[in-house]
């Protein structure tokens, strides 16, 4: 919710400095009020279960929340992460700190009064990975996509290297010539003809897909997933039948139908 009455407003100073004064401009008691002010940003603070680094940074919010002109990237850069540091010490590389500086928000609006749109940030810490590796804070969307891969599990492909992948290519060979033309390495098509493939996949996707992959995604941040998918994992088609393509690849593509019904990957 944040805080939303607020009986001081404040001016943008310095860099790194708490900020001080009045800002005639942005008067607005209510977050609806301000944001059809041009140039005005609603700025609050949201920590429902509470934040003593907050508090010991900011006490009650006041200095730093309400209706205001400043910058997103300002604010988070300076008027949180900058005082934290600064004049309390923070290191920007401790998780509880990062928490923290998440409870700032941002609410951006148009001074256009049929316009509904909002757009909400929170402010983060971004650290460089280049020498000197600096950390600063910025502004990122609030309700963000965070997107991980997780790789091959159901095309897998030998040089992936994922757990229990040796073990599903084992005595597996291709073939040199298919219909004229050179196979140059092992495929989930080689596995296909080998009268135990289902027993070798199946094996193969108990080991490699585990609950704490995704308990470990999550507790990252991340809240989306690419798993790449074969058609023959979601759907069953006729025997002897392939989906359009040159002749070399539908042959190819009838052992992965063949592995086991779709329903057998659920």
């Amino acid at each position: 919710a944040g805080l939303l009455l607020v009986t001081t407003a404040l001016v943008e100073s310095s860099a790194g400095a708490a900020p001080r004064g009045l800002q005639g401009s942005c008067r607005a008691y209510t977050k609806e009020a301000c944001l059809v002010k041009p140039g005005c940003h609603w700025f609050q603070y949201h920590a429902k279960n509470g934040c003593p680094l907050c508090e010991r940074w900011f006490g009650d919010q006041v200095s730093i929340t309400g209706c205001r002109d400043w910058s997103a990237d300002t604010f988070c850069r300076y008027y949180i992460v900058g005082v934290a540091q600064r004049e309390h010490g923070a290191d920007l590389n401790d998780f509880s700190v990062r928490r923290a500086v998440g409870h700032y928000e941002i609410v951006q609006g148009t001074p256009e009064l049929d316009n509904p749109f909002r757009k909400h940030m929170a402010c983060s810490v971004f650290c460089d990975r280049s020498p000197p590796f600096p950390c600063n804070g910025q502004p990122r969307a609030k309700h963000e996509v965070k997107g991980v891969n997780y790789g091959g599990r159901f095309i897998p492909e030998l040089y992936l290297s994922l757990y229990g992948i040796g073990e599903l290519f084992q005595g597996i060979s291709h073939p040199d010539v298919v219909l004229g033309k050179h196979v140059r390495d092992l495929s989930l098509c080689d596995i296909g003809v080998a009268k135990d493939a289902a027993q070798r996949l199946s094996k193969y996707l108990d080991q490699s897909i585990q609950p704490e992959h995704f308990t470990r995604m999550a507790d990252l941040g991340f809240n989306v997933l690419r798993l790449p998918l074969g058609y023959w994992n979601l759907i069953d088609v006729p025997r002897g039948v392939a989906p359009n393509s040159d002749t070399f690849s539908s042959r190819r593509y009838l052992a992965l139908q063949g592995i086991m019904p779709a329903a057998g990957y659920r």
